[in-house]
């Protein structure tokens, strides 16, 4: 190959490359869900330390997360709620589960403080409370953001039978009182794709049609 065509092949690369991480970054804010994913996750556990939970990033915390030795609590910050079952033990949803004004008849909202996971040594023996024992599910949460009412997920994983784990990221629906589904996140752009798609091809015809030359 000349070195003009490796010079073209270089642009056509660097274009793509480009255009895929601009793809990238539209993919968190497309349609009307906002999905927010930390640069690492959010570690708690049984050590005294607190969260303040900001989901649309306006500088307001929507939900408090506090552990101490007894356990882990997400406390709703004004009139914002937690999807929790029977017991006031934080739900753990599944990934399709729909969050909304109605949700699954073994949930219902509240604005308590209730525990994500709990702990305690009686006789030597180790006890845990919680929905979040060894897996990985969904917290359904609606909050408030200029008088309107937002429904929204947060992704958490417990590795052990423990009252400790991580929280992986959130999202949102944009749209107020719009239903979202645990684990929804934005659909990649389908006008992106086309561009991105068309691009790859005329390079691969062109790269042909060197080839055959």
């Amino acid at each position: 190959m000349s070195q003009v065509n490796l010079n073209v092949v270089r642009v056509w690369g660097a274009i793509l490359t480009l255009g895929f991480l601009g793809l990238v970054e539209s993919v968190s804010g497309q349609g009307t869900i906002v999905y927010v994913q930390p640069s690492l996750p959010i570690n708690y556990g049984t050590f005294p330390i607190s969260y303040n939970l900001d989901l649309n990033n306006d500088g307001i915390t929507d939900f408090l997360m506090s552990c101490d030795i007894g356990g882990v609590y997400l406390t709703p910050q004004g009139n914002n709620l937690i999807a929790v079952d029977g017991s006031f033990l934080v739900g753990a949803l599944n990934q399709g589960d729909e969050i909304g004004s109605s949700l699954n008849p073994v949930y219902h909202w509240t604005g308590g403080s209730p525990a994500l996971g709990g702990q305690a040594v009686f006789d030597g023996q180790y006890f845990y409370s919680g929905n979040f024992s060894a897996k990985d599910a969904f917290i359904g949460l609606e909050f408030q953001a200029c008088g309107n009412n937002y429904f929204g997920w947060m992704e958490v994983t417990n590795y052990f039978n423990i009252a400790a784990g991580q929280v992986l990221g959130w999202a949102y629906e944009t749209v107020s009182n719009t239903p979202i589904l645990a684990g929804q996140v934005p659909e990649p752009s389908t006008v992106g794709l086309i561009v991105l798609g068309s691009c790859v091809a005329l390079f691969r015809r062109r790269r042909f049609g060197r080839v055959q030359d």
